[in-house]
């Protein structure tokens, strides 16, 4: 590789009226180093802008630089560059540029020496493919295809660095190439892709090594369609439903290490889990069917959990519509990318309302005490009720772990009992029967958490001690029937959960 790059190609002095061009073919490796992106910036001292490149999308860097490196295909599109040269030729060497344009005028070259390009002057700038050739800067050489990485090129002859009435032409042919070109929609791509004929398109294992994203998006669209028709599609799911599938396979189903038969079995579970969510969210869920997240939202469901079902699937996304209001899910629904922050915020505001209860209580044996089990089964419905009307009262989740203790053994504190414990935001502790095991439980607790957190029960006739140490510096309540727990358990699970 040398020093010196040499640019040649085609020259026309009077392009529209106004340019001075060269257009020919290079390696985009060689354009990479002696061009530079003039990125958009404020001015340090004023609110004008300087340059006009947007900033880089790491992706589409990396998305590109496979496109390159496979080189199947040889329609890369032109690079359009600017050359600001200087008034004088040895102003124009001293920069390491030379311009030569042949007798007849029709053709010319630009010699770069790219040990001083791209300088902080910028004298080859980038206006339009940048991304192509950042991407194309670290490509190794192909001994096999030399010419691989050939690219046309157009080189827009201006003014020296720091003439404004040219650093104004460039933004605006920016802006004119990425404005005024009518880009072709993704629906219709992947339509023109997916609807051509079985006997000129890449066998499944060809087109599975070549796009994933292409090939799951068939796999999705095609186990739809088996059981609606793209009209029926369109009235559960909207417009452009196969290129929002495309997105969603990119953003949360492309696999890492399975085989196609089992990319195959995460797509056809993705479609079945879609239209069980369009049934399940009906009219009332439109805003998040039709929008262009929903299919993102559902992949990024799926891959939180490997043993996802559409049961639990469906239910959760019917949980989310109902939290995103229809007049915001133009703000926080319209972009794909946000899906996951969209599902993370969600799940932050579900465990904020959800909370814990753990009971530690006894379980008598029906059969050889029937009376003291009547008495358990209904302290522990009206624990139920109470935990129940707190739901439906203040919007919450709260989760009653019951554990419980079996009669006649010994129950096992294992792992989960622990977890539970550690992880509630009240415990009831029920003493009644005076099982050993409840205490253990207790104590565990009162290890874990502060003492007010718990809450003793216990239930006896009038005449009988109430519990069997002393609790006087804990809180608790004694009770002769079910029915005394509600205004003293609801008190404490109000203040312990800090719901007033």
């Amino acid at each position: 590789m040398t020093d010196r790059v040499v640019l040649a190609g085609v020259y026309s002095p009077a392009v529209f009226g106004a340019f001075t061009l060269i257009r020919g073919y290079a390696d985009l490796r060689d354009i990479a180093r002696i061009s530079a992106a003039r990125p958009m910036t404020r001015s340090a001292d004023s609110e004008e802008v300087i340059g006009h490149q947007r900033g880089l999308s790491e992706a589409h860097v990396r998305e590109l630089e496979d496109y390159l490196v496979r080189g199947d295909h040889r329609l890369t599109p032109e690079v359009i560059l600017s050359a600001r040269m200087n008034v004088s030729d040895e102003a124009n060497e001293a920069a390491g540029l030379k311009l030569w344009v042949s007798a007849k005028g029709d053709r010319a070259s630009l010699t770069i020496d790219s040990t001083l390009q791209p300088s902080l002057e910028m004298h080859i700038r980038r206006i339009d493919g940048n991304h192509r050739l950042t991407a194309a800067a670290g490509l190794p050489t192909d001994e096999l295809a030399l010419t691989k990485y050939l690219a046309p090129f157009s080189i827009l002859v201006m003014g020296p660095v720091g003439d404004v009435a040219d650093d104004y032409a460039e933004a605006l042919i920016f802006h004119s190439i990425n404005s005024n070109a009518l880009p072709i929609e993704s629906q219709h791509g992947l339509q023109l892709l997916l609807g051509q004929s079985a006997a000129v398109t890449m066998p499944p294992e060809a087109e599975y090594a070549y796009n994933r994203v292409l090939y799951g998006a068939r796999v999705v669209w095609n186990s739809l369609c088996s059981l609606l028709t793209e009209a029926q599609l369109a009235e559960r799911f909207g417009e452009n439903a196969l290129s929002r599938i495309a997105v969603a396979v990119k953003l949360g189903l492309l696999p890492s290490t399975q085989s196609r038969f089992d990319f195959d079995a995460v797509c056809k579970s993705f479609a079945a889990s879609a239209l069980d969510a369009s049934a399940t969210l009906g009219a009332s869920g439109r805003h998040l069917l039709f929008s262009e997240s929903f299919f993102a939202i559902l992949a990024v469901v799926c891959s939180k959990d490997e043993a996802w079902n559409s049961a639990s699937v469906s239910g959760y996304l019917a949980e989310l519509a109902s939290w995103i209001a229809p007049d915001m899910a133009h703000l926080m629904l319209s972009e794909p990318l946000s899906a996951a922050a969209v599902v993370a915020a969600y799940d932050v505001h579900v465990a904020e309302r959800s909370k814990k209860v753990f009971l530690a209580r006894w379980y008598p044996d029906p059969i050889t005490n029937p009376d003291a089990y009547r008495r358990a089964q209904l302290r522990l419905a009206e624990i139920e009720r109470i935990v129940a009307d707190l739901c439906q009262q203040y919007g919450l989740v709260i989760e009653l772990v019951d554990l419980g203790s079996a009669v006649g053994s010994t129950f096992g504190i294992h792992d989960r009992m622990y977890s539970e414990i550690e992880a509630s935001d009240a415990i009831i502790c029920d003493l009644t029967g005076g099982r050993p095991n409840v205490f253990v439980e207790a104590g565990f607790a009162l290890g874990h958490h502060p003492h007010t957190k718990l809450l003793f029960v216990v239930e006896n006739e009038a005449h009988e001690r109430v519990v069997p140490f002393d609790l006087s510096t804990f809180k608790y309540v004694q009770i002769e029937q079910a029915a005394e727990l509600t205004t003293e358990l609801r008190r404490h699970l109000i203040a312990v959960m800090d719901l007033e």
